[in-house]
């Protein structure tokens, strides 16, 4: 029995010191190594207790260049970053399989309510995910994953500025989407250069408004809805058929599609990078999410999306006949025979139901000099 026992603990001894040449054994599994493979663990523990910088700090920068080009390190990191965000995966599928309703915006504002948000974690996991390759190269899992990111980049940019206050799931009360912080009233870019209708977009906002989006947190939302649209199947595959938010994330790509079409004649809101967007679109796709956003199809507002659309359209065909009238007019001004041409009537608001008021026109042509 004693020899039984020398030689147990003699095997022990082999089996855990380190021999001439080698390391211990074990030492691949022991936290505080230098090894790749120790260096993942630690990231693990970190990501386990919550520590997101120290994982994210391992990932990009303790790690080999090998290490850090690993697809499933990527992968790591990407949850790392979404989990700084405040991305919780098990949670958001579940609000999105539990919800009652299509108003996707509010929803998705919904699922953020209360939790402490960093936006640009969010960004760099969407990053980190896209540079795995295009929809088709990545797996149904990183699919889904990036559409998760996607719905997050809406959630965090809505609620982190509309919903500050009451942290509730619901437009603040001094809250609007029609209108830019950038210029703390009026949405800027869509001035005409012809005197009579140089005016923005929107009017100022209404009193007692003082949270706004930006028009660069505006491109987040749609590149955040674009992402999904991009990957629904794998969402659709992950939440079944029947779903109130598939509902709602059909119908919102009709009508972003509907309403592009109108203004730009593509038809299309997939976009999942903002350089993406084409810079002779950008002013008008803004234009068309702040309407959306307002909707009350959508969630935030009381418009309504048909007439948005209709809107969209009838604006699209007063500045294609505003640039004919501006032609026959030079036209005329240079051979003055026959009648003078007429200038088209201008769209009146007031008889659409629109989420946003909207006195000015986007895109509208130069204007000649008419002289006095």
């Amino acid at each position: 029995m004693k020899k039984l026992k020398t030689l147990l603990i003699t095997f022990m001894c082999l089996l855990l010191t380190t021999s001439c040449d080698k390391p211990n054994v074990l030492s691949e599994f022991a936290s505080g190594q230098d090894t790749d493979d120790a260096l993942l663990i630690d990231a693990q523990k970190a990501m386990d207790t919550l520590k997101w910088d120290d994982a994210i700090n391992i990932y990009t920068v303790k790690l080999s260049a090998a290490g850090q080009a690993r697809r499933d390190v990527k992968n790591k990191l990407a949850s790392a970053y979404a989990g700084k965000c405040g991305v919780l995966f098990f949670d958001l599928i579940q609000g999105l399989k539990n919800s009652p309703s299509p108003q996707m915006f509010r929803l998705f504002m919904g699922i953020f309510a209360g939790k402490t948000l960093t936006t640009a974690a969010c960004d760099q996991a969407i990053a980190t995910v896209q540079g795995l390759g295009t929809v088709g190269q990545r797996t149904e899992s990183e699919n889904l994953y990036l559409t998760i990111l996607g719905l997050a980049r809406i959630g965090t940019t809505l609620s982190s500025k509309l919903d500050r206050n009451t942290s509730d799931g619901q437009l603040d009360g001094v809250a609007t989407v029609c209108n830019n912080a950038a210029s703390g009233a009026e949405t800027d870019g869509w001035a005409a250069d012809w005197k009579a209708y140089d005016s923005n977009i929107f009017p100022s906002a209404p009193a007692g408004k003082t949270a706004f989006l930006t028009d660069a947190e505006v491109e987040k939302v749609i590149v955040g809805l674009g992402l999904i649209f991009e990957n629904v199947a794998a969402l659709t595959n992950s939440l079944g058929g029947g779903n109130s938010t598939l509902t709602g994330i059909d119908a919102a790509k009709q009508q972003c599609a509907d309403a592009m079409s109108e203004l730009t004649g593509v038809a299309t809101c997939t976009f999942v990078k903002a350089s993406d967007i084409p810079p002779a679109h950008r002013s008008k796709l803004i234009y068309a999410f702040r309407l959306m956003m307002d909707a009350s199809e959508m969630g935030l507002g009381s418009g309504n999306i048909t007439d948005n659309v209709s809107w969209m359209g009838d604006l699209a065909q007063y500045a294609a006949d505003l640039q004919q009238y501006a032609n026959d007019m030079d036209a005329w001004i240079n051979n003055p025979v026959g009648p003078q041409p007429t200038e088209p009537t201008k769209p009146d608001p007031d008889l659409y139901s629109l989420s946003c008021s909207a006195t000015g026109i986007p895109g509208l042509p130069a204007m000649p000099d008419l002289g006095p």
